[in-house]
């Protein structure tokens, strides 16, 4: 886990020590700042988004002849439980 020193001018140094007083996790605190101000700068990925960034990652790391995508949209949730399940029941029938 990262360490990180930060400067504090003495406001917001006086606010620090109100919230120790008051039993406050500081780092708890500056993990929701962090989690919040990230959210804000990246918006959250919408469903026509998840195709591309499939492909691309395909293209970074391409399968081998031995290995075959599956015949199903990974982005179709209901189609790859339909997928799973065929698959996990031909396996108990052998």
């Amino acid at each position: 886990m990262k360490l990180v020193n930060v400067r504090l001018s003495d406001e917001d140094a006086a606010r620090v020590a109100d919230l120790r007083r008051e039993g406050v996790e500081l780092s708890e605190v500056v993990r929701e700042a962090l989690r919040a101000r990230h959210l804000a700068l990246r918006p959250p990925l919408q469903t026509r988004d998840v195709r591309p960034m499939l492909d691309a990652i395909y293209d970074r790391h391409p399968l081998d002849e031995k290995s075959e995508r599956p015949p199903v949209d990974a982005t179709d949730r209901r189609a790859v439980n339909r997928f799973i399940r065929a698959k996990l029941a031909r396996r108990r029938r052998r």
